[in-house]
């Protein structure tokens, strides 16, 4: 019982790294993406937060999602912006 318990802690232990190094590069990413279409470099943008698309999970998709269609949009890109 006791290395079953032990098995569980250090799994426990592993998944919750990966998954705050998951949302440490979503983070990140967006972050990129904030600044080049603050410097008006919407291409490099919009590849920026479709990185973040594909990692994203939960609410953090949507907010991804957004972000991606407000710069091809700026990139005169309507109807993938619309998708």
């Amino acid at each position: 019982m006791k290395r079953t318990l032990e098995v569980c802690a250090v799994a426990l232990f592993f998944t919750a790294a990966a998954l705050f190094a998951q949302s440490d590069e979503w983070r990140r990413l967006m972050e990129r993406g904030q600044a080049l279409e603050r410097d008006a470099n919407y291409s490099q943008a919009a590849s920026a937060y479709l990185d973040a698309v594909r990692i994203a999970r939960d609410r953090r998709l949507m907010i991804a999602l957004n972000s991606l269609g407000l710069a091809y949009e700026e990139m005169g890109r309507f109807p993938d912006g619309e998708r």
